[in-house]
């Protein structure tokens, strides 16, 4: 029975996390209703003339992308709230997006209007990608650690106060790839309560608060 659990966390662990080459998702200390009640605030003209919409349903990634999210922000964007299974915290969502930063401008609006927080995680299921944390409040006080390769070199940097999560220990390793990666923002996800390759963090008992952009001419 054991060995049949086993293998089946493995394999939710590669239908849900290895499908990806890189994705990223931001995590609100807001409930779904305080959400909802901002965006129909910071969009309201929008959603009146039919340039966005907002409306609810069942949360599934494919719905975004496959493998990794477009580059640039030229495409139609879309976001979606949701309160994983596995969260025994109604108050916290977490917000997945097309987009390649993780929409982490939007999570920026929503925290300053809710007087609340953010944590937006990138993570790579490559060799070459990039791995980081923001971290950003209403005061806006901010935390960045993250390891990214640029022009064959890899590059480690960080910004702002520790939180209480960190390991400082790994930023003092001699390789860069040791101090900052996939693996460690894991650990960092499950130390807040996060089991990202739990496949009920992926799944919702309740529909999914979407926001979708209709039109390119966003004026």
């Amino acid at each position: 029975m054991i060995i049949k659990e086993i293998y089946i966390l493995q394999h939710k662990f590669n239908i849900m996390v290895k499908k990806f080459r890189y994705f990223s998702f931001s995590y609100i200390y807001l409930s779904i209703n305080e959400i909802e009640s901002i965006l129909a605030s910071l969009y309201r003209e929008k959603i009146l003339t039919h340039k966005y919409l907002m409306y609810k349903n069942k949360f599934n990634t494919d719905l975004f992308y496959i493998e990794t999210p477009l580059k640039g922000g030229r495409h139609l964007w879309k976001a979606a709230f949701y309160t994983p299974k596995i969260i025994n915290k109604p108050d916290n969502v977490v917000m997945f997006t097309n987009l390649e930063d993780g929409g982490i401008t939007l999570a920026n609006r929503i925290v300053i209007e809710g007087k609340s927080s953010h944590i937006t995680f990138s993570v790579s299921n490559t060799d070459e990608g990039k791995n980081s944390f923001t971290y950003r409040d209403y005061q806006r006080q901010e935390r960045v650690v993250m390891t990214l390769k640029d022009s064959g070199k890899w590059i480690f940097f960080e910004r702002g106060s520790k939180l209480w999560f960190e390991n400082e220990l790994f930023y003092k390793k001699k390789k860069i790839t040791e101090r900052f990666n996939s693996k460690i923002l894991l650990e960092y996800c499950n130390t807040i309560g996060l089991d990202i390759i739990n496949i009920d963090f992926w799944e919702s008992n309740n529909d999914a608060l979407f926001l979708e952009e209709l039109d390119k001419n966003r004026d």
